[in-house]
C-alpha cells in the first residue's frame, strides 16, 4: 500500500475516532482548561451522563440548605459559647488553597452558581465524637465560610455520648438531649445541630462572611 493510500485512511480513521471519543476528548479539554473540580468540567459530565462525576456531599438544593439554619434559629433552643466555634481547626475566610493544600481527593464533591460566583464544597470521611462522619469544606467565591459535619445513620449513633464531646470541645453549658440547638460563639461564629431522625449535621458558619450573609437573604 503506497503512501498515497496511508495518508487517506489514517485521516478517516481520526475523523472516526474523533467523532466516537468526541465527548470524552470534549470532557478531557475542559479538564485541561478549567480543572476536574469546576463548574463548567461538573456540568458538561452531567449533560453526558445526567449524573455527576463526583459522589455528592448532599443531595438537597444549595440555597434551601444553607438557609435552615437561619429558619430554624427562630424556634429552637439557643446558646451561647464564650469561645469561636471552629472547624478542623481551620479559621473562616482562608483561601480554598491555603485550606485544601495537602489533603488527598475529596471523598465527596458539589459545585453551584450562586449569583455568578461559585459554591464549592469538599468532603472528607473521619471519625469524629468516636462516629463516621463527612467533614465538608464550604467556598463561597474561593474563601473558606463553613465547615460541617454530616452523620449518616444516626440511629447508630449514641447521642449521650455524642453531646457530651461537643459540649466539652465548645464549652457550652450543659445541653439535655435535644434534637436540634443554635450556638452563638464569638468571634460572630456559629454552631448549628440538627437531627431529623435519620441524619446529624453539625454546622460552623463564619457570620461576618459578607457574601455568605447576601446568599443567606
Amino acid at each position: 500500500m503506497t503512501i498515497y493510500y496511508i495518508i487517506p485512511v489514517l485521516i478517516f480513521i481520526l475523523i472516526f475516532c474523533g467523532i466516537i471519543f468526541r465527548k470524552q476528548l470534549k470532557l478531557k479539554m475542559i479538564q485541561i482548561k478549567h480543572g476536574r473540580y469546576s463548574y463548567e468540567y461538573v456540568k458538561q459530565f452531567k449533560k453526558y451522563t445526567n449524573k455527576s462525576p463526583f459522589p455528592y456531599c448532599f443531595k438537597d438544593d444549595i440555597l434551601p440548605y444553607l438557609r435552615v439554619a437561619n429558619k430554624k434559629r427562630e424556634i429552637i433552643k439557643n446558646f451561647k459559647s464564650e469561645k469561636p466555634c471552629v472547624f478542623e481547626n481551620t479559621s473562616f475566610g482562608k483561601s480554598k488553597n491555603e485550606v485544601l493544600t495537602g489533603k488527598a481527593d475529596p471523598d465527596c464533591f458539589n459545585i453551584f452558581k450562586i449569583k455568578d460566583a461559585e459554591l464549592r464544597s469538599y468532603g472528607y470521611y473521619k471519625n469524629q465524637f468516636g462516629s463516621e462522619a463527612k467533614a465538608v469544606f464550604f467556598f463561597f467565591d474561593k474563601l473558606f465560610f463553613m465547615g460541617e459535619y454530616i452523620f449518616e445513620n444516626s440511629r447508630n449513633i449514641d447521642k449521650s455520648v455524642f453531646l457530651s464531646d461537643l459540649i466539652s470541645q465548645n464549652d457550652l453549658d450543659q445541653i439535655q438531649t435535644l434534637n436540634q440547638f443554635y450556638v452563638s460563639c464569638r468571634n460572630n461564629t456559629s454552631l448549628f445541630y440538627y437531627d431529623n431522625g435519620f441524619t446529624i449535621t453539625i454546622r460552623y458558619s463564619d457570620l461576618s462572611n459578607t457574601n455568605f450573609r447576601e446568599i443567606m437573604q
